[in-house]
């Protein structure tokens, strides 16, 4: 299996199970409270946990690989230095949805590799 067959899996997995938390706060299982990042720009503690069990496990699977993200900033890649392995998350996509319980929203898991989106 190639490296970029590899994260497909993986992110496919991750998303799964990212998916699954979100679901949870999507539910009301676990409580949270929208906060106001800018003009109509949410944020609430679903973002920022699926977006910290996102990070968790890109870090322990894939810890040369970087990861800029929507709600935490850049983390992962090699220390000092830049990695041509990117993943970009949106941890909830679609969180005005996702706050107003509209079902439409998801977990986006994107790979690139030297700016090249993979599949």
């Amino acid at each position: 299996m190639s490296d970029v067959a590899a994260r497909a899996a993986f992110a496919k997995t991750l998303a799964r199970k990212a998916g699954a938390l979100g679901r949870r706060y999507f539910r009301r299982e676990l409580a949270f409270a929208p906060q106001e990042k800018g003009p109509q720009d949410w944020i609430s503690a679903a973002d920022l946990a699926v977006d910290d069990l996102i990070r968790g496990e890109l870090a322990r699977v894939f810890p040369d690989d970087a990861m800029p993200g929507e709600e935490g900033g850049i983390s992962g890649g090699p220390a000092g230095g830049a990695s041509d392995a990117l993943w970009a998350v949106d941890p909830i996509d679609g969180a005005i949805n996702f706050i107003h319980g509209v079902r439409y929203w998801c977990v986006s898991i994107v790979f690139t590799v030297d700016g090249a989106q993979r599949p």
